[in-house]
This record gives structure tokens, sequence and C-alpha cells, in this order.
């Protein structure tokens, strides 16, 4: 077995999501009114008919506010806040760390893009029927996929240039393997009925990877 391929095969050691905190809790509750109103009121008017003061009024926050989480409506309506990956956590990861086993280190990473976004099933569902009816959806959630694709990747670079003795993982395939990753873990908390946080599903992901690369 190659190096790379033990890599894979070794398990990760397991890691406990905290639980949230009151301050966090509310901001987790404030992000998902301002995305069920953007995609409600996207859909009952169209995008040029639906406001970001529209928006805020029907989430019952302030418009300054709505900028804590969101650049545009567009953004709101899709769910995409500004840095998909948390960025001291792409700053860890590209320096080493936080254990120096790349894999280990990788699923570090997915985790702390699933505790920041809290995917819900429904808001996945109506962006999608929002991005067949809006076009200009559709482009932005394009545009913002590259970036996050082009940001991790990277991470996964200049995580590269430290590793003198290793063959550096590529940066595309690395972003690829974290956006799987949080496909995956998604679908998985879906199929479960949604039990739990979305980031508890993520060791069975790793497992079905670790799984397919041991065969």
């Amino acid at each position: 077995m190659s190096p790379a391929a033990a890599e894979l095969v070794e398990p990760a050691s397991p890691t406990e999501a905290p639980a949230l905190g009151t301050r966090e809790r509310k901001k987790r509750a404030t992000r998902r009114a301002l995305i069920a109103s953007a995609q409600e009121l996207v859909g009952e008017r169209g995008l040029d008919g639906a406001t970001i003061e529209d928006i805020c009024e029907r989430a019952g926050v302030a418009r300054r506010t709505f900028f804590n989480y969101f650049d545009t409506k567009e953004d709101a309506a899709l769910g995409w806040s500004e840095d998909a990956v948390d960025p001291s956590a792409g700053e860890l990861f590209a320096a080493g760390g936080p254990t120096g086993i790349l894999l280990d280190d990788l699923v570090t990473l997915v985790g702390t893009v699933l505790a920041a976004h809290d995917f819900r099933h429904d808001e996945v569902h109506h962006k999608g029927e929002l991005v067949r009816g809006e076009p200009r959806l559709l482009a932005r959630q394009l545009w913002r996929f590259e970036q996050t694709m082009t940001a991790t990747a990277d991470l996964f670079r200049r995580r590269g240039e430290r590793d003198v003795d290793d063959q550096p993982l590529d940066g595309e395939v690395g972003a690829f393997l974290v956006v799987s990753l949080v496909r995956l873990t998604h679908q998985l908390w879906s199929v479960s009925g949604e039990r739990g946080e979305l980031a508890d599903h993520l060791p069975v992901a790793v497992s079905q990877l670790r799984r397919l690369f041991a065969s």
C-alpha cells in the first residue's frame, strides 16, 4: 500500500463538536430568518421585487444587521455568507495545522464549514426552485462557488509549499474533496431525517471515503 493510501486508511482522531452558546444560537436564528424571508419574497415577487428593506422587515431585524450576514439579497436567497471557510481555520490549515496530518486536518476544515453554515433541507430545496426560475441567482451561485473553490485550492497550495518531504496534494483536488465531503455530509444528514447537528454526520462521510480508498 502506498503512503498516500495508508494515510487515508488510518483512523482520524474523533472530535466532539462544542455545544452552541447563546450568542451563536441567536446568530444562527437571525441568519435563518433572513434566508427564509429572502427566499419567500423572491418566490413571491421575483428578484427585482424583493428589496433588502422588505427582507429585513419580514425577518424582524434592522437593515444594518443584514450586512453582518450577507453582501446582497441574492446571497441571502442563496444562503451564501461572505466566507465559506472560516478565515482563521483556513489560515491554520494552510500553516500545517492543527495536527499536521493532512486528512485529519482536512476533516477538521470541513467541520468548521459545516459548523459555520447552518444548512437546512428546506432552505436548500427552496434555493433550488429559485435558481431554476432566476438566471441571475444561478449566475451568482456559480460565481460564489468558483470563489470558494479558488480560495480553498489556495489553502492547499500554501500548505503544499510547507510539505518539503512529501508530495503535496493538488489544490484543485483538495478543494474538490472539501466540497464533496460537505455535500455528502449534508446528504447523510438529510437521509437521517435531519437528526442532530449537520456536523454530527461528518464522521460517517469520512468513514465511507476511508472504506472506498482502503478497497
